[in-house]
């Protein structure tokens, strides 16, 4: 299956003056030149799309990295600090001296 659709014309005669110009820009490049010509594109493909998954790759781990700073900013596990803490028992004698300061 053709990649595109050909046309193609009928010739009633030959005219040789046109087929003497193609003959003069005909290039013939050998079998092995158009081989290495193709494993040439190839490589420069595989290697566009290794850089690629590389990219993403690497993006992938930023996105990761950066959800899990969020989450961390978003914990509540840095936000209670024992020695910050004060107990029931501390807190209501500090109330009941706070009372008796105040009247």
């Amino acid at each position: 299956m053709h990649c595109c659709q050909c046309l193609y014309t009928e010739v009633l005669a030959r005219e040789n003056a046109i087929v003497n110009r193609l003959d003069k820009t005909r290039v013939e490049k050998p079998t092995a030149f158009i081989k290495q010509s193709r494993d040439e594109y190839e490589a420069l493909l595989r290697s566009r799309e290794k850089e690629a998954k590389r990219a993403a790759t690497a993006q992938a781990q930023a996105d990761k990295e950066k959800f899990a700073q969020e989450k961390q900013a978003k914990s509540y596990d840095t936000l209670f600090k024992p020695e910050l803490m004060t107990s029931n028992v501390e807190h209501a004698a500090s109330a009941s001296n706070l009372e008796d300061d105040f009247m």
